[in-house]
């Protein structure tokens, strides 16, 4: 093993840590962004089709309404983590426009 090259082994793993560097980047852009949507209301829908003109805004409003009464009630964040998948998937098929 001591005669092995372990440059593409290196190599391997410094390429494995910056796309994992990528990703936890890319997670934490779209929570703020999620964030940002859901503080700003019924506008936030604009901040999503700024960014993704082909965004569905139906869903977007309606997602946001759910969020507001289920702070409004104590309940749990169901439309808060339905619209950062919705977000991520959006990411992933039209790109991160912003």
């Amino acid at each position: 093993m001591r005669d092995i090259d372990s440059g593409p082994i290196e190599n391997a793993l410094q390429e494995m840590d910056s796309q994992h560097r990528t990703d936890a980047s890319s997670f934490h852009q779209l929570e703020q962004l999620r964030d940002e949507v859901l503080a700003a209301g019924a506008s936030g829908t604009e901040l999503v089709v700024e960014r993704w003109p082909r965004a569905d805004r139906q869903q977007l409003r309606q997602l946001i309404l759910q969020y507001e009464r289920e702070s409004k009630h104590g309940k749990p964040p169901v439309a808060s983590r339905k619209l950062f998948r919705l977000l991520k998937e959006m990411a992933e098929l039209y790109g991160d426009a912003g």
